[in-house]
């Protein structure tokens, strides 16, 4: 982000305007001129704030999906012995 200017270069469309703030906001790093220039951004457009919030809602529901890592596959069978007959 250019800390230059009161808004930070932005892609153009609100979805992607979104996802740059989200990540930027949710990032740890943002500062006083970054939450201003984040309050301006939404107050712009009512996309700004639609979008911005769909995408936390995402992210929200992810925090709900099972962590695969977690879970194991079964044990493979033992191998079968074949069947003798005498």
């Amino acid at each position: 982000m250019d800390r230059n200017r009161d808004q930070p270069d932005l892609p153009e469309t609100p979805r992607d305007a979104a996802l740059a703030w989200f990540v930027r906001m949710e990032s740890g790093d943002a500062d006083a001129a970054d939450r201003r220039a984040f309050s301006a951004w939404l107050a712009q457009d009512p996309a700004h704030r639609r979008e911005y919030d769909r995408l936390a809602g995402l992210w929200g529901d992810l925090d709900r999906v099972a962590d695969p890592r977690r879970f194991h596959a079964p044990a493979p069978a033992p191998p079968r012995r074949p069947f003798l007959a005498f």
